[in-house]
Parts: structure tokens; sequence; C-alpha cells
């Protein structure tokens, strides 16, 4: 177990290879979060999330199958009272209610919106394209082959760019190296994904293709 700066503690329990448990505990010793994995290793939440406020009082209780929300979302007030309630097929959300704190029906919106950069991916890509420039070496080592790059990276609340790195190289570390320093130069920054309606720390993937001869839109340095 670990206890960080404001004294929550965070306890991982793991069984066999892959299957494990993380519980995290505020400062008093009263449970905050029980989030069971199918795969710790590769973040694949499986089973019921539950978490809870300081005071004991049942904040949510999320349902996930394999590493995707399923099944009813639900979510309480500090006070008791019903906040939330949602459903998801696939990971995808479908329409639910919300609630305010006295338990009046509010207009509903989406529990979850991803991380958008402004233009949207089309625009991210486009950008991306624009700005590599491929010294005279990499691109004979490129040669006439198709080559792609799966980068991912963190976004912060404030929407910067964190932590970007290759997940799955394009076996040319110099063209990997190219990729991850023009993500780390993006002209904007992203508008940040939201929980709840609060901004959160969300990651990204985005796959950036090369093609062969005669390199459209990817022109060696002179």
């Amino acid at each position: 177990s670990r206890t960080d700066s404001t004294g929550l503690c965070t306890e991982i329990i793991s069984w066999g290879q892959a299957i494990g448990l993380v519980r995290i505990y505020y400062a008093s010793g009263q449970l905050k979060e029980y989030v069971p994995y199918a795969d710790l290793g590769a973040d694949q939440i499986h089973g019921l999330v539950t978490t809870w406020y300081a005071n004991g009082q049942l904040e949510s209780q999320q349902p996930f199958l394999h590493g995707k929300r399923e099944g009813k979302l639900t979510l309480y007030y500090e006070s008791g009272q019903l906040k939330r309630l949602s459903e998801y097929i696939a990971g995808s959300e479908l329409p639910g209610r919300c609630f305010d704190a006295t338990g009046r029906a509010v207009p509903y919106s989406p529990y979850e919106q991803p991380a958008l950069y402004p233009g949207g991916q089309l625009q991210l890509t486009k950008e991306i394209s624009n700005a590599i420039r491929l010294p005279s070496s990499v691109s004979k080592l490129l040669g006439a082959d198709d080559r792609t790059v799966y980068i991912s990276f963190f976004i912060d609340e404030d929407g910067a760019v964190r932590q970007p790195q290759v997940d799955v190289s394009s076996r040319i570390p110099a063209l990997d190296h190219i990729v991850l320093a023009t993500i780390r130069k993006l002209k904007y920054q992203f508008t940040p994904a939201r929980r709840d309606g609060l901004a959160v720390k969300s990651k990204y993937s985005i796959p950036v293709w090369f093609a062969g001869m005669p390199y459209v839109g990817l022109p060696a340095r002179k």
C-alpha cells in the first residue's frame, strides 16, 4: 500500500498473473474507492466499481465488463439523494435521468465526454501530418514501405498533453522520435474530458500513418 500527500491510502491486491483489486481509503480509514480488475497490468476494469464520500455515504456504483462500461450506472449526492441514472451497452451511454440536490429532474447531460482537439480528430491528424518533416536519412529508411506509429498520451484537466509515448513502433526509432516531438509541440490545447460535468485527466490514442514513396504530405528536409 502507499499513502499520498493528502492522506489517501491505496491498496493493491493481485491474484495470479492478472486479476486484481484496488482499494483507496480516506485518511480517516473510511473506504473511498473499490475497483476490481480482470487485468491489472492492462488497466482492464471488470466488475462493480463502487465509491463513497468521506462521511461513508455511497457516491456511485459503476459496472464494467472487460474494460468497458456495461449496465446501470448510479450516482448519489453526499446527502444520499439520487443524482444520476445512466445505462451503458458495450461502452456506449444511453440517455438517462439527472436530478438536482432536492430530487427534482433536470436536463440530462452525458456522464462522460471525451477530450477534443480544436477542429476534431481530422484537424489533429492534418496538423500532425503538416508539421512532420523527415530528414533524408529517415526517408531512406522508410523507403517504399508504409509505416504506422501508434501514440498515446494523457490530457490533463487543463487540456495540456502529458507523457506522450509510443504504443506500437514503426520499427524505425528515429521516425518514432519525430512523431513524439511533433505531439509535444501541438499548436493548441485540448478541451479536456469531462465526467459528471467536471474536467478530468484522460488518455488519448492516435495512429500516425506514413505512406511509402513519394511521401505525400511528409516531405524530407532538404
